[in-house]
């Protein structure tokens, strides 16, 4: 039943959208309500854009987009949405100092071993990769998915287990 009202939300979203691409163009393409003579702009300012995205795609929906431009996959989105709403409750802001090494960041919170100058990475892993520059940079959203995913492919390769960093099951 969940998945019927996913798709039926997700059909109704790509209408907005279309309608509100379409506003004011001319030629045989649809128009906005006319009202005396006038288009009457679509006032979408009321709508909770991340509540809508939360109930098609479930936990932290707003961050799917990204996710999956960034390479992570349609079929790792699942767990990984588990991942974002367990660690950070889709925060990006987050912080948790109790973490050792530093503290962990972002909306995976990725501690900051994987950032910090150590023994193995005297520029730090995540540095090393081209990730990022600083520890700091993990509360950008798309820095910290990327780091994710490089360290989520790391861990299978070593582990077969990705989401070992997360303490998930595979």
């Amino acid at each position: 039943m969940r998945t019927l009202h996913r798709w039926v939300f997700g059909i109704f979203l790509t209408l907005i959208v279309v309608a509100v691409s379409t506003c004011g163009t001319d030629g045989d393409e649809a128009k906005a309500v006319k009202t005396a003579n006038t288009t009457a702009p679509i006032d979408l300012s009321g709508v909770d854009w991340i509540g809508l995205a939360r109930l098609v795609h479930g936990r932290c929906g707003e961050w799917r987009e990204l996710a999956l431009r960034v390479g992570w996959t349609e079929a790792q989105w699942p767990k990984l949405s588990y991942v974002l709403h367990r660690e950070s409750r889709c925060n990006i802001g987050s912080f948790n100092r109790t973490d050792p090494n530093g503290g962990s960041r972002g909306l995976m919170q990725i501690n900051g071993y994987w950032c910090r100058k150590n023994k193995y990475n005297p520029s730090g892993w995540l540095q090393a990769k081209g990730i990022l520059n600083t520890c700091d940079d993990l509360y950008n959203p798309e820095v910290n998915l990327r780091a994710g995913l490089a360290m989520w492919n790391y861990s299978q390769e070593r582990n077969k287990c990705g989401w070992r960093p997360w303490a998930t099951r595979c």
